[in-house]
């Protein structure tokens, strides 16, 4: 048994390359094919759609519904909501916290959560996530919402003189079931490592989960 099972996963595994390869063969030949194309015909690109003045450095965004929830890399807490078309529908100031750099965005069924983690300098140690419940956003162009903080730091993070040192700037953020997802950048690793968080309010060291190669 343990011979035949050997001799299976070797077969399976002979196939899979095989198709692996397969498929790397033809995606070159697509590329050289349309190469030959582009090279005799060049389109022009052209602007699909052009974005207010106060979306001209967004930092992320995030689908939920027919809504696109944005922000720019600005320190002001202000979320953007757009349509499914890209025309700003809605801009919502949180009135009730001051925010240092703000990175990125993400949803749920019940919340927006806008994460205020940047740290390019690599002098910041709390940072901080401000969700806004959706149903107090309501469908007005221009919101006043006051957020609820979920303050955290990162395990065994400190201040660092040279950049080049800071393993613990944050920029992106996901959020998936209970939890919510940061990721670092470790200059000196080389590597983006993984935490958790609840989505309570509240004081949290972030748990780690995994680190990747980059």
């Amino acid at each position: 048994k343990n011979y035949l099972l050997k001799l299976a996963f070797n077969l399976q595994y002979i196939f899979y390359n095989f198709c692996f390869m397969f498929r790397i063969i033809v995606a070159i030949a697509l590329l050289l094919l349309t190469g030959c194309y582009s090279s005799e015909e060049t389109k022009e690109l052209s602007a699909k759609k052009i974005l207010p003045k106060e979306l001209k450095e967004i930092s992320g965004m995030s689908a939920q519904g027919n809504n696109i929830w944005t922000i720019t890399d600005k320190p002001k807490p202000f979320i953007y909501n757009l349509d499914s078309l890209g025309n700003l529908v809605q801009t919502v100031e949180i009135t009730n916290v001051k925010v240092v750099d703000v990175e990125a965005v993400t949803s749920d069924e019940q919340y927006v959560y806008m994460c205020d983690a940047g740290d390019n300098v690599g002098d910041r140690i709390e940072r901080q996530i401000i969700r806004v419940p959706i149903n107090a956003i309501g469908k007005d162009k221009n919101v006043k919402a006051p957020g609820e903080t979920i303050t955290f730091i990162f395990p065994g993070d400190s201040a660092v003189a040279k950049k080049k040192k800071n393993n613990y700037d944050c920029e992106s953020l996901l959020s998936f079931k209970d939890s919510l997802y940061v990721f670092t950048k470790d200059r000196e690793e080389g590597q983006t490592k993984l935490f958790s968080l609840p989505k309570t309010p509240g004081n949290y060291t972030a748990t780690f989960i995994d680190s990747f190669d980059y």
